[in-house]
């Protein structure tokens, strides 16, 4: 089997959309659909559902999900094994999608460019996932949506993501929000957003998205409010900041396991990121204090 194949399904997966799967595979939208027609044959059972501006796993995709991501996983360590010179250093980052799409976009980029000796292998994996992998060292560097409660891992580094209530109207205020109109997003494998901390009146969204780049298309298209990473919203996106809204600031955190203290290459390399979200931090406090809010 054809191991784009089962990149291609996990990257549909992830984005829920053949278009955007395209751009990020660097690929047309037809050769996509190529692969998941040859996929599907193979497999001899359809993996995906598709409905207008949602794309779903079929019972089939959900039982051949976790497959595929070991199969990817597996690959790829295979790869760098045989591929590993002496002189180079391998290395593993996880975290949550959530966490790529809105801060780590950069991250291989400035870590290659900082090393060249550096072979890189960044994954999605949930917050419990990249913790399970941190203790068999299948993962050097790990970040999450929570602390890990497991002694073996340390944090070295507590992050925000600065967020805000965004509408699909201009002037809209908070109290123009209300269950009919809210959308949100699961935050990996935390509990539900406590809709109180903001709003008067008991609220239950009406759309659950399985991502924020899901929930800005469906508010570009149907309307609505939502919850969003401020780095995400980007000008004439169609979506304007409620005028009252709160900054909230979303924690995720910067995790590897103790033993990595051991490995001086990716002990440096682990240092180096501190660095990078140092910068960043900086760089977000300094627009955060400059951008208003109401």
């Amino acid at each position: 089997m054809d191991i784009n194949l089962i990149k291609t399904f996990l990257e549909i997966e992830k984005t829920r959309h053949f278009g955007r799967a395209a751009d990020n595979l660097y690929l047309t939208q037809a050769a996509i659909s190529a692969r998941v027609k040859q996929l599907e044959e193979t497999l001899g059972k359809p993996l995906f559902e598709r409905y207008r501006n949602n794309i779903q796993l079929t019972q089939a995709g959900e039982e051949f999900l976790p497959f595929a991501v070991q199969i990817v996983e597996l690959w790829y360590m295979t790869y760098a094994k045989m591929r590993q010179d002496e002189q180079m250093e391998f290395i593993n980052i996880a975290a949550p999608a959530l966490i790529w799409q809105t801060r780590l976009a950069n991250l291989p980029e400035r870590l290659l460019v900082n090393n060249p000796k550096l072979q890189l292998n960044a994954q999605y994996l949930s917050s419990s996932s990249v913790f399970d992998q941190l203790l068999t060292h299948k993962v050097d560097i790990g970040f999450s949506f929570f602390p890990p409660k497991q002694s073996e891992i340390q944090i070295n580094k507590t992050l925000k993501i600065p967020m805000a209530f965004y509408a699909h109207q201009p002037k809209w205020q908070m109290d123009d929000i209300n269950s009919a109109n809210l959308i949100s997003v699961s935050i990996d494998d935390l509990s539900e957003i406590n809709w109180k901390n903001w709003f008067k009146q008991d609220i239950r969204p009406r759309f659950y998205a399985a991502d924020w780049f899901m929930a800005i298309e469906y508010m570009a298209q149907q309307g609505g409010a939502a919850l969003l990473p401020k780095s995400l919203v980007k000008p004439k996106s169609g979506l304007y900041l409620v005028k009252d809204s709160p900054l909230v600031k979303q924690p995720f955190y910067l995790c590897s396991a103790k033993s990595i203290e051991e490995n001086e290459p990716k002990k440096a390399t682990l240092k180096f990121i501190k660095t990078v979200f140092f910068a960043q931090k900086s760089a977000l406090e300094s627009f955060e204090n400059h951008t208003e809010i109401n």
